[in-house]
Formats: C-alpha cells, structure tokens, sequence
C-alpha cells in the first residue's frame, strides 16, 4: 500500500490553493481507520454536518457495505487533490476534496473520495464515499 508519507513529500511544492499536507494527512488517517474494519471509530472521526446527514448507524452501514462489496483496499494512490467552493449538500465554503485510485480484494479499479473539514481546530471528515 502506498504510504500516506510518500504523497506527502510531493506537495511540498503545491499551488497555494490546492488542499495542503494535513489536508491530505487527515484523509490518510480516515482511510486507514475504514482499513482497519473498526467503523465506529470511523464515525467518530466525521464532522458534525456528517452527522447530521447521516447518523451513526447509516455512516456504519455504507462504510461495512462497501467493504462488503468491494472487499479491503490493498492499495492507494493520490490521483487528484483541489479545492471547490461548492460540494452536493453542503452549504458554500472551501471543500478540499482528496480523490485516490484504490485497487480492492474486488476490483482493480475504484475512486476513493475524501472530503476533509478543518472544524474547531481539528480534521473531520464531512464526507467519504468509495465505488
């Protein structure tokens, strides 16, 4: 699996409007979590407006369902990284959105996208789908 460190190293010299190193950090911690089987823990790691969106249950049952579907990532790769002003069911702001290509125990070929939040000093994730 491609280490979220190696992604890292080569942002270094990114644009200054591109998501920056702990944008991408918080999206590799997120993703190791899901990796783990423990989406509980997953769930305490989105934003509040996640939550509201789904509750904890529906958050659980997509994350399980994908792997379920998809089988465990294998590996990953950073393949786009930007910032939009708008994201479907959030209110305007800056989303950095992460998007990798992750190769699964089911298909060679599937787009992971992560959306980190920094909210009260801290990283969530306010939205996170795999297909």
């Amino acid at each position: 699996m491609l280490g979220f460190c190696d992604l890292l190293l080569g942002l270094s010299s990114a644009p200054a409007n591109l998501p920056s190193q702990d944008t991408v950090a918080a999206a590799g911690h997120f993703a190791r979590i899901n990796d783990s089987d423990n989406s509980s823990t997953a769930h305490n790691q989105v934003s509040s407006s996640l939550r509201l969106a789904r509750n904890e249950q529906e958050v659980v049952n997509a994350i399980e369902r994908s792997q379920h579907l998809l089988g465990p990532v294998l590996r990953r790769q950073l393949t786009a990284l930007r910032s939009s002003g708008i994201y479907p069911r959030f209110p305007d702001g800056d989303y950095p959105i992460v998007q990798l290509d992750a190769r699964t125990l089911h298909q060679d070929r599937a787009a992971e996208v992560i959306l980190p939040r920094h909210l009260d000093g801290v990283w969530q994730v306010a939205d996170y789908g795999i297909r």
